[in-house]
């Protein structure tokens, strides 16, 4: 203990060096020295223990349990009110000394509502010998108690309290300074009433702070810097009181050895001086390098980390650098883990080299959550355990594990190779990954020629992969392990992944295949456009490991027939037929397969895309000519080869007009009451367009549509003042149709006319009949849609309205359909 002392008495300087090491004897010289200067300062009214309740109006002051140098007493009750006389806004409070009985002597603060205190809230609660780090309210009133039983006593509480209408600051105040070295002051020159500052001095790694004060005058009694030591970087919680000053010190210097110190300044509202500057200057901590294996480089396969047994240190710093020769990645699994959280640390890198010169941080670990496990995506990982200089725990356990890859891993592109764990006995903890790519390949075959793996645990997995990232939509074609060589594996799209994955234990000889991609056949892969034409595996035998395939989707089919000439092959090779929603048929039904021996047989199909496929086995002692096929596209005939079926979202069923060879589609009779109705008409995906007609006619009898001919409109509606007509496209634009200009169709022989859009009122409708002879009104919507099939995700509607008119009675028909050319 020291107490610095002027020629004009006590300036109020107290320094307790060391204070978490302070005997009881030491500590109840600690609280006489307080005592003393606290008396001498005149705060205390009465050197007596409190009792009742105490009100003070002043806007600084001292309160304590009045125990002085002794313990306090049992079965003490005490209330202290702060409100001072001239209002204030803010409330500073600071605890000098503190200690009391853990459990059941309890100091209790209280933001005030009232000037009496009959309202208030509670803010603060404090008991045992844990110096409370000071606190600052936006409250004018404060209320404090102190309260103990009738058992245990303690050597209890001195605090300090400030209040303050405005808060001035000083420079860099509320800043935590985390370099080794630096300087704080109230200011360039004389510093303001009602100041409150603090600065959080924590320099990194540090393991003693010692603030130098170069100069130091403030008004005595009145205006105060105090400095703790703090117990965490951030201070959360103070050590211990270091000093309080006052007056005019001039030069002197106060140390933490807990590496972190905070200091407050607070001045009240009257009387300035010049204020203080000081520096502080930090040693760096002696790190204890007591983890096990710490800074050595790990080379083996496997191996276990940790900070050692019990629990670790403050100030532990260890670095392993784990770097196994031939390792592909490392994988690091916690087996326990309980740090300080938030404050002590494992971080891991991975590093691209043993001297770690460019870390990437993969995790950064604190608490008491056991962590997932932590992968590098390089041969050399880097673990970092680092405390800080308080609070420990049990610390952590870790487990390594190395993987390794096999030669020629990624992605292979040539027509054919090898795929292998590599000579000898493969790693434990192989991971290898191949993807077989061949451009154009329409399909992969891997052949084992040897292979030996624990049958328990080591496995080469093969996938087929709808594309050549292989990273959704595989499909399993195997997965093996022992001694039995696999039988050959084709992936049917062209694309095979291939994964070999053993355990850290048993390891065998391994395997060895090779891939290859089987010949094509005659124009397959391809998609087959033209009307008609011959799908054949080749001129001579087929071979083995042949996956051909054919899509049949010539433009505005609505059916086609397959006729197989001759098929001859050896049980195992297919041939098979399927149908499709679109050309790129990504849900095919099988409708047909043949293999061995078939004569000529005949497949209609009322679809308008075909998938023919022909494959044969990878591994043959035998194969066959093969087989010989065509096609013949179909148009017309109804709806896609039905002459009577229902569209969704019609009333009616459709009546469709036999094949023109104009490819035409479907036909509606609409039946209209005398209320208006709407209806819509989709061409569906995949039609091919060079001209989109829609015809109309009107009628109250049965509907010609057996030929070219189109019934007349009857007499009554002539002038087709009761029918409107309207268009919309997928584009979400509208054309209103019965424009007078005529695309070229004769109407004395064909009897019908298309139109370009046009005003759609009753008087274009009229003309437009009259130029029909009045035989019937076709409206052309399908311009921009020239020489281009239908995307796959569009429809094109077609909307017809009608408007009730007295001369339209109801039971009368309109007969729609859609026509592609």
């Amino acid at each position: 203990l020291q107490l610095d002392c002027c020629t004009t008495g006590c300036c109020m300087a107290i320094r307790i060096e060391e204070p978490r090491m302070m005997m009881t004897s030491l500590r109840h010289h600690a609280i006489l020295l307080i005592a003393f200067l606290v008396l001498d300062m005149g705060y205390i009214v009465s050197s007596q223990l409190c009792s009742g309740s105490v009100a003070s109006t002043s806007n600084t002051g001292i309160i304590t349990d009045g125990s002085g140098v002794a313990t306090y007493g049992v079965n003490q009750h005490c209330s202290w009110i702060v409100a001072p006389t001239t209002r204030t806004s803010f409330m500073f409070l600071e605890f000098w000394n503190f200690s009391t009985e853990a459990c059941c002597d309890r100091v209790v603060t209280y933001s005030c509502v009232t000037d009496d205190c009959s309202i208030s809230n509670k803010t603060a609660n404090y008991s045992g010998h844990v110096l409370p780090r000071p606190v600052w309210y936006q409250v004018g009133v404060m209320r404090m108690t102190f309260d103990t039983d009738d058992s245990t006593v303690d050597y209890g509480f001195i605090a300090r309290y400030s209040a303050f209408n405005t808060l001035n600051n000083c420079p860099g105040s509320g800043t935590n300074w985390s370099s080794l070295s630096g300087s704080i002051s109230d200011g360039p020159s004389q510093y303001s009433n009602n100041m409150l500052c603090y600065w959080i001095i924590a320099p990194t790694y540090a393991g003693r702070v010692t603030l130098d004060f170069a100069s130091f005058s403030t008004e005595l009694n009145q205006d105060y810097v105090t400095v703790y030591s703090c117990l965490q970087p951030n201070c959360s919680s103070v050590g211990a009181l270091l000093g309080s000053f006052s007056g005019d010190l001039g030069a002197f210097s106060v140390s933490s050895s807990t590496g972190a110190m905070a200091v407050y300044f607070t001045s009240d509202s009257s009387n300035v001086r010049d204020g203080f500057v000081a520096s502080y200057s930090s040693t760096l901590a002696t790190r204890l390098n007591t983890c096990p294996d710490s800074g050595t480089l790990l080379a083996g396969v496997t191996g276990q980390i940790s900070d050692g047994p019990g629990q670790y240190q403050i100030l532990t710093q260890c670095t392993w650098t784990i770097a196994p020769t031939g390792a592909f990645y490392i994988r690091l699994n916690f087996t326990s883990f309980a740090t300080e959280v938030g404050a002590d640390f494992v971080r891991v890198y991975s590093c691209a080299a043993s001297d770690c010169s460019s870390p990437t941080l993969l995790a950064s670990l604190s608490g008491h959550i056991s962590p997932a496990p932590v992968t590098t995506t390089t041969p050399v990982m880097q673990v970092v355990f680092s405390s800080d200089l308080a609070n420990v725990d049990d610390g952590f356990v870790a487990r390594y594990s190395t993987y390794f890859s096999c030669p020629g891993t990624g992605v292979l592109t040539g027509t054919t190779g090898t795929v292998t764990d590599g000579p000898g006995p493969y790693n434990d903890n192989s991971d290898c990954t191949w993807i077989i790519a061949p451009p154009g390949a329409p399909a992969v075959t891997l052949s084992f020629s040897s292979f030996y793996t624990d049958p328990c645990c080591d496995f080469v997995t093969v996938y087929s992969c709808p594309t050549a990232a292989c990273n959704s939509g595989l499909s399993l074609l195997g997965s093996f392990a022992g001694t039995t060589v696999p039988t050959a594996v084709v992936s049917p799209t062209g694309i095979m992944k291939v994964t070999f994955t053993s355990d850290d234990s048993v390891h065998y000889d391994g395997f060895l295949a090779t891939y290859t991609v089987p010949p094509d056949c005659p124009g397959s892969n391809t998609n087959l456009t033209s009307s008609n034409g011959t799908l054949t595996n080749g001129p001579g035998n087929y071979q083995p490991g042949m996956v051909c395939r054919w899509m049949v989707a010539p433009p505005g089919a609505t059916s086609i027939t397959l006729n197989l000439a001759s098929l001859s092959t050896v049980t195992g090779d297919f041939l098979r037929v399927y149908t499709c929603t679109s050309a790129s048929c990504p849900t095919p039904v099988l409708v047909s397969e043949w293999q061995g021996q078939v004569a000529s047989t005949t497949l209609a199909l009322a679809n308008r895309w075909v998938l023919v496929v022909f494959q044969s086995a990878p591994a043959l002692s035998s194969v066959g000519p093969g087989f010989v096929m065509t096609y013949q596209a179909n148009y017309g005939g109804g709806c896609y080869g039905s002459s009577a079926a229902s569209c969704p979202g019609y009333p009616e069923p459709l009546i469709c007009r036999p094949a023109t060879g104009r490819n035409e589609s479907c036909c509606a009779r609409l039946v209209r009451s005398a209320n208006a109705t709407a209806h819509a008409v989709s061409i569906p995906q995949g039609t091919y367009l060079s001209s989109v007609l829609l015809w109309m006619q009107v009628g109250s009898g049965p509907a010609d549509i057996t030929s070219e001919s189109r019934r007349p409109f009857p007499a009554s509606l002539v002038s087709l003042s009761d029918l409107g007509l309207s268009v919309t496209r997928n584009s979400g634009q509208e054309e209103s149709g019965c424009a007078l200009t005529a695309t070229g169709r004769d109407n004395t022989t064909a009897r019908w006319l298309s139109f370009e859009a046009g005003p759609c009122d009753a008087p274009g409708i009229a003309a437009a009949a009259a130029n029909t002879g009045g035989n019937g009104v076709v409206v052309w919507f399908g311009r921009t849609l020239a020489q281009a099939a239908v995307a796959a995700s569009a429809t094109i509607a077609v909307e017809v309205c009608t408007v009730a008119q007295s001369s339209f009675t109801s039971g009368r028909w309109v007969d729609m359909w859609i026509r592609a050319d």
